[in-house]
């Protein structure tokens, strides 16, 4: 994960505007700046599942 944070990061952050802008809300650049929490979750929850 360390060594894909800046390319999963980036990932995120768009993926947020993406989101923003499917919802038709004003682009919020703190709100997609915290996009890395997503990718956060994400592999935890990968790992609970995979159990490791």
């Amino acid at each position: 994960m360390t060594i894909y944070w800046f390319s999963t990061d980036s990932s995120a952050h768009e993926i947020i505007h993406y989101q923003q802008w499917l919802e038709e809300r004003k682009i919020s650049e703190k709100e997609a700046e915290e996009g890395y929490k997503m990718v956060d979750m994400y592999v935890e929850t990968i790992n609970s599942i995979l159990d490791f």
